[in-house]
């Protein structure tokens, strides 16, 4: 259970900071974004068990849409980091990107690999 907690703190306060909202861990828009998304999984698992769900596709749907959401992800971080207006000095110099896009593909191929051994 700690990990729940955990992981659901660690994005609550990503998604606070993205929201331009208070970040700290024992913010109250951290623990209510947190408390949303244990809860809406919460939701999700006793809605598929109320279904007669496999638990088990549950858990490779859920694994399936990590590694679907990791490359977009990664595109929107690329595309970020190399807007001046939104991180000023800390801005992606030539070799940053380069070595940004050859490991935004590798994770790729590593997505097209997973993805394809599932078809």
């Amino acid at each position: 259970m700690s990990s729940v907690v955990g992981t659901s703190l660690t994005g609550a306060v990503t998604v606070a900071d993205g929201l331009g909202y208070e970040w700290r861990m024992d913010g109250r828009p951290t623990k209510a974004i947190a408390t949303a998304a244990v809860t809406g999984a919460w939701a999700l698992s006793i809605g598929a068990q109320l279904l007669d769900q496999n638990p088990v596709d549950t858990l490779v749907l859920a694994q399936v849409s990590l590694v679907v959401g990791t490359p977009v992800f990664g595109a929107l971080l690329l595309v970020i980091l190399n807007d001046d207006d939104a991180v000023a000095r800390f801005t992606n110099t030539l070799t940053r990107n380069v070595l940004a896009v050859l490991g935004y593909l590798l994770g790729l191929g590593v997505v097209v690999a997973l993805l394809s051994s599932f078809l």
